[in-house]
């Protein structure tokens, strides 16, 4: 579990920040990058043991803390290099990735937009964290990873507002067009339509790509009422692969855009287990 955080540690993404914003503002010269990454590697093995030896635990502690210090120290007087950037980079695309897997974010299709507005907002305001500023309330210093974070937060909340007032905005435009034309919100583009509120409502099971490309020939194939709402019930192991695969991510977003265009309003939802998928 070490391992798998060792991009997000705060003493890490501190000295990235300070490093970054030095370069900035021109403070400083790029000679102890090496070191300091040095230092960070050693902190991060550090921290990674454990000891069953009270003594040895007590000089560990105390190494903790000289290391914490000398690299904050040594990122106050470097300039950020390539190197850093990308290392920078890393971590932000990492942080992006995990909030994303909370379960309110999950089941959007424009998750492009998460990724490019929330690393446009870390960049445009990193130069307000202030690394030397410390709570009135516990007196300890800020927290990089924290400040981040809410900064990665508040971007996914603004893109999925500016995503439900783009689907306002064109719902209310539907509607007026469908006054013009005097549409009655009952009427249905073939002549046999049926009320039936199935025909309405459904949840369909899609456990597989295969299932992904015959639900869009489907839709391709059929007229909806004008109100129809689709719930789109997916097995997790697809969404990992929709996030990992490009191509297979073209099929999802396929299906999504097909449903749109159809004027139906589609949901996705994301589900660890099912029993038919036994």
């Amino acid at each position: 579990m070490a391992n798998k955080n060792i991009y997000v540690n705060e003493v890490k993404l501190k000295s990235l920040i300070i490093r970054v914003n030095n370069k900035k503002n021109n403070i400083g010269d790029s000679k102890r990058n090496k070191r300091i990454d040095e230092l960070i590697s050693t902190f991060l093995n550090l921290i990674q043991k454990s000891y069953k030896d009270q003594k040895i635990t007590s000089k560990k502690t105390r190494l903790k803390e000289h290391l914490k210090r000398r690299i904050v120290e040594l990122s106050e007087k470097t300039q950020a290099d390539e190197v850093t950037y990308n290392e920078f980079a890393k971590c932000i695309i990492l942080m992006i990735k995990r909030i994303l897997t909370k379960p309110q974010f999950s089941g959007y299709s424009f998750k492009d937009d998460f990724y490019s507005d929330a690393s446009y907002k870390i960049l445009k305001y990193i130069h307000n964290f202030d690394h030397t500023k410390k709570s009135k309330i516990t007196g300890l210093g800020v927290n990089a990873f924290s400040y981040v974070s809410q900064i990665i937060h508040n971007s996914i909340i603004y893109i999925i507002g500016e995503h439900k007032k783009y689907n306002s905005r064109l719902h209310d435009v539907y509607e007026k067009y469908r006054t013009i034309l005097n549409i009655s919100k009952k009427s249905h583009f073939n002549e046999d339509y049926s009320e039936n509120p199935e025909d309405c409502l459904r949840t369909v099971y899609l456990n597989s790509i295969d299932d992904f490309n015959n639900e869009i020939t489907r839709l391709d194939s059929e007229e909806f009422n004008l109100n129809c709402k689709i719930n789109y019930i997916v097995p997790e192991n697809l969404k990992e692969l929709f996030e990992k695969s490009d191509f297979e991510k073209a099929t999802y977003t396929k299906l999504h855009d097909k449903a749109f265009k159809k004027g139906v309003l589609a949901s996705f939802e994301f589900e660890w287990f099912r029993k038919s998928w036994m």
